[in-house]
């Protein structure tokens, strides 16, 4: 599955009132300022929704790890040159969210002033989020996403959603080509590596929305390994002991021959079911069995009235399968 959400062609109403993306908190150090000739060696990118803090009042630059979370952001939108991207805020970071703003403000999205990361700006580019009200009867506070391009499309609807359910905290690991177990290359991390980072994170459940394009992969025998393995790998990387939450949401196309055929998703749902009896902290969410409509042309990805409708579904099915 190719394309996704790209500031550079969906901006228009990207962004809720109060539903944007993220809200991890930060080390809580000073600002820090590199020592003359030093360049730091950036984390792997990955093109996820960044981790940042709500709590950052603004206008940055704030604590070295919320520095870099931005400037991986500014990157994975495309403003950004991945040498720039090393935690340390300089020029090249007060260009790249300009270069931004003159994108956004000409499209009606409130950018924020000029150069500066404020909220506003944090917000427009999905990199900060002031989250709804927790509930604290939510088993599931802090969730964890991984998914392809039928969740990177979705970005905005499905937090908003999954945070008026009453989650505390979504971290997102979205790509429009993202596979379980390969890179391509425009994805540094497969869906295994986005796994190892957020493991990192203080998340307590999971919601995977992958799979699709490792069908795809096997179907034309461009994958040397079968749907459980793929499955087996991705819950290992998650929690090996097996004691995290995970609810998977299933597959579904509207292709009835060809790579994309549906015939080849009911293959997997049938290992994905399987697996739950392997994997006892597995939740299948069936949305297969929804017989979801509003696909595109392709037959793989949705419009977007079936993206606001099925992002609804999963947080529906993640209160009351997870709680």
């Amino acid at each position: 599955m190719s394309g996704g959400w790209r500031m550079r062609t969906t901006v228009r109403a990207v962004v809720p009132a109060a539903v944007i993306a993220l809200s991890v908190t930060a080390a809580r150090a000073a600002p820090q300022t590199p020592p003359p000739g030093a360049r730091a060696t950036a984390a792997p990118l990955a093109t996820h929704t960044c981790v940042v803090t709500d709590r950052q009042p603004g206008p940055w630059p704030g604590p070295r790890g919320e520095v870099l979370c931005l400037e991986q952001r500014l990157r994975d939108v495309g403003y950004l040159d991945a040498a720039s991207v090393d935690g340390w805020w300089g020029p090249a970071d007060v260009a790249a969210i300009r270069a931004a703003q003159q994108y956004l403000t000409p499209r009606g999205v409130s950018s924020g002033r000029a150069g500066v990361a404020d909220r506003t700006f944090l917000r427009a580019i999905g990199a900060a989020v002031v989250p709804g009200p927790a509930n604290p009867a939510r088993r599931c506070r802090v969730l964890g996403v991984i998914g392809d391009s039928l969740t990177f499309q979705s970005i905005p609807v499905l937090l908003g959603a999954l945070y008026g359910s009453g989650l505390d905290t979504v971290v997102v690991a979205a790509h429009g080509r993202r596979a379980i177990m390969t890179h391509t290359p425009d994805d540094l991390d497969s869906g295994l590596d986005a796994a190892a980072w957020m493991r990192r994170l203080p998340i307590d459940c999971w919601l995977v929305a992958i799979g699709t394009n490792d069908v795809i992969d096997i179907a034309r025998g461009a994958a040397d390994y079968s749907h459980r393995q793929a499955i087996e790998a991705m819950m290992t990387a998650i929690d090996p002991a097996g004691r995290a939450p995970v609810l998977w949401v299933n597959l579904r196309t509207a292709a009835a021959t060809g790579r994309n055929a549906n015939a080849n998703m009911v293959t997997f749902n049938g290992v994905l079911r399987n697996a739950t009896r392997r994997w006892k902290n597995l939740h299948v969410a069936d949305w297969a069995a929804t017989r979801p409509g509003g696909f595109k042309q392709d037959g793989v990805h949705l419009n977007p009235a079936a993206q606001r409708t099925r992002a609804a579904w999963i947080a529906s099915e993640l209160a009351r399968q997870i709680g």
